[in-house]
């Protein structure tokens, strides 16, 4: 059987809540054995997958696909792109920078598209260039394995993900600077 299709930033983002959902577990905790949290983070993945999606996709993804992109990407960026927000803040970066913006700098940092430091990657569109960056971004970063410590002008990382998460009836996001951007569709 050949490759399945390459995930999207929303299979990563189900994926992520997947994995948070079922490592949070109250009942069964730590004590799970392997095969049973990943069985249980598949049923997650199922219950949070849209009832229609392109072919290929989403429910169409076996267990052992969810897990091995899990251990072969998902969870190796989010370890990344912290390191790389850790090189930015340790930065100090002067000036009136947004969360997002910081964030967008380690972003490129993270891909390679600059080597160090560079305020001229701060309107870099790290959602368009990154596909795991709603899995980190409004996931992941806001668990106590990737948190970091953070008192920004716009707010706490948990405030910051309830404004990117504020969607009204339409689909369209409440605050347009943080709408998702025309190349997810």
């Amino acid at each position: 059987m050949g490759r399945g299709k390459d995930w999207r930033h929303d299979e990563c983002k189900v994926l992520a809540q997947a994995w948070i959902k079922t490592s949070k577990d109250p009942i069964k905790g730590t004590s799970q054995r392997t095969s049973e949290f990943w069985h249980t983070c598949y049923q997650h993945f199922l219950s949070l997958c849209p009832l229609q999606h392109e072919a290929g996709r989403f429910r169409d993804r076996s267990a052992n696909s969810v897990k091995n992109y899990w251990f072969d990407y998902v969870q190796p960026e989010a370890n990344k792109i912290q390191a790389s927000l850790s090189k930015v803040l340790a930065k100090k970066p002067t000036g009136n920078l947004s969360e997002l913006q910081k964030i967008n700098i380690a972003v490129a940092l993270h891909l390679g598209k600059i080597e160090k430091f560079d305020y001229c990657y701060k309107d870099f569109d790290a959602r368009c260039h990154w596909k795991c960056f709603s899995a980190w971004y409004d996931v992941l970063r806001l668990e106590p394995k990737w948190a970091r410590d953070t008192s920004q002008k716009e707010g706490t990382p948990v405030q910051l993900a309830q404004r990117l998460a504020a969607v009204n009836s339409t689909g369209t996001a409440l605050d347009q600077s943080l709408a998702a951007p025309s190349c997810w569709y």
